[in-house]
């Protein structure tokens, strides 16, 4: 995805942010538009051709984008606020917060077992 940061908030932009993530906010919107254009076309023919067993997605904020991305046929999630994370059953997706936040054990083995529960192989 575009940015990886513990809580992006647009309205939020600190001048310090050119520096540290290499652009402005309007920058940064600029890009994300892109990437939308661009990358997600190339997520899609992925998923299409090749059919990974799983997918698992790290980020909040990307959440809706994820769904849009890689849930199919009306998949309803199951939260498990506990693990901040959302399993997709049907489409085997995992959504979870990123890891620049920490990923506790906790998580990361709810995770590996539910890979483990769909006999990911890797």
């Amino acid at each position: 995805m575009p940015l990886g940061k513990s809580s992006l908030n647009l309205n939020d932009w600190p001048d310090c942010y050119k520096e540290l993530f290499g652009f402005t906010r309007d920058e940064y919107l600029s890009y994300y538009h892109y990437v939308k254009q661009s990358r997600y076309k190339l997520f899609i023919n992925f998923m299409q051709e090749y059919k990974p067993q799983a997918v698992v997605c790290y980020g909040k904020e990307y959440w809706n984008d994820y769904e849009q991305l890689f849930v199919r046929g009306g998949d309803i999630a199951i939260d498990y606020n506990d693990f901040k994370t959302k399993v997709y059953e049907k489409s085997r997706v995992i959504l979870t917060r990123h890891f620049s936040n920490g990923m506790p054990d906790k998580i990361v083995n709810f995770i590996a077992s539910q890979l483990n529960k769909w006999d990911i192989l890797i």
